[in-house]
């Protein structure tokens, strides 16, 4: 069997071991149109399937997602308010408490990062210009009004937080806070992808060196999740058998496999696996792989089906 015939074979096959439910519909990157919709009433899930805090201000959503009104601005445009916005920040001394970079706690809690005034741009632009600057020193409190506001917002919002601007005033996008401390792993790059096959095989797979093309652009802007689609996912698969070919495999035993697991797991994640992800792997090679009836076959799929499990293909 080649590598490339037993592509959509092994995509199923990974799913043991953690890949996206593919089988089902789902690839990384890409809502299930199996998903249940949700109860009437109950707010609009976000793209990656987690449903909006109804306290959460609108237009705070992913703003390149289609299906949300707000749109950022194009990056020139962004970038001339973030350096008009800059040149009120440093004029109006606002770097005695706050720092340089915004993130400075020279007085009394006083960084800008994630400040209590950023739940929005319209609060954090308020906030401004009818309390900076404080009464202190020589300093005129409240002076940083209109243009100097609203400027002075700006660079806080996109320089020190990273958040978006746009067209009227800026958007804190939903990733940011609804998808804290939950399953936020990002699809590695083709670059960083190639050299993790260099690392753990020794050099890249022949498929792998000219498919760059399979591969989505880096997305332009941090808070876009990269997705993988189908076909960068079979291009994968047929890179990961086809390195795999090349492995010394042990017997196909329970003991011996699942040494090897641990192996491929140290190499492949750089950490040991857990004992559901090694009973996982012995069971593609002894069980679910099994209608082969070639050892060696058997165990190149368990050995392709880490590779592209999602330890590898994300971080």
């Amino acid at each position: 069997m080649s590598a490339r015939t037993s592509a959509h074979r092994l995509i199923c096959v990974a799913g043991a071991l953690g890949l996206l439910p593919s089988c089902t519909g789902q690839i990384l990157g890409e809502p299930s149109s199996e998903r249940t919709p949700p109860a009437a009433g109950a707010p609009s899930p976000d793209p990656a399937g987690d449903p909006m805090p109804p306290d959460r201000p609108p237009g705070t959503g992913d703003p390149t997602d289609p299906s949300n009104p707000v749109s950022p601005l194009p990056p020139d445009d962004q970038q001339d308010r973030v350096e008009s916005g800059r040149s009120f920040y440093t004029s109006e001394a606002c770097v005695i408490c706050h720092g340089d970079d915004g993130r400075t706690n020279v007085g009394n809690n006083t960084t800008l990062f994630d400040c209590p005034s950023c739940a929005t741009w319209t609060q954090l632009r308020d906030a401004i210009a009818t309390t900076m600057p404080p009464a202190a020193g020589n300093l005129e409190p409240a002076n940083c009004v209109a243009d100097c506001a609203d400027r002075t917002a700006d660079w806080i919002w996109a320089e020190v937080n990273g958040w978006p601007l746009t067209a009227d005033g800026g958007a804190r996008p939903l990733v940011a806070s609804v998808n804290l401390g939950r399953n936020t792993q990002r699809v590695k790059s083709f670059s960083a992808l190639k050299a993790d096959f260099a690392r753990v095989f020794g050099a890249a797979p022949p498929f792998l060196e000219d498919a760059e093309g399979a591969f989505p652009p880096v997305p332009e802007y941090w808070f876009r999740a990269p997705e993988l689609g189908a076909v960068t996912l079979n291009v994968l698969v047929n890179a990961a058998v086809q390195s795999c070919q090349g492995e010394l495999m042990p017997p196909l035993e329970a003991a011996a496999v699942r040494t090897q697991c641990q192996d491929w797991a140290r190499r492949m994640w750089l950490r040991d696996a857990t004992e559901d992800e090694l009973s996982s792997c012995v069971q593609t090679a002894l069980t679910i792989t099994a209608d082969l009836r070639n050892p060696r076959q058997q165990l190149e799929f368990a050995c392709a089906s880490m590779m592209v499990s999602l330890p590898s293909l994300t971080f």
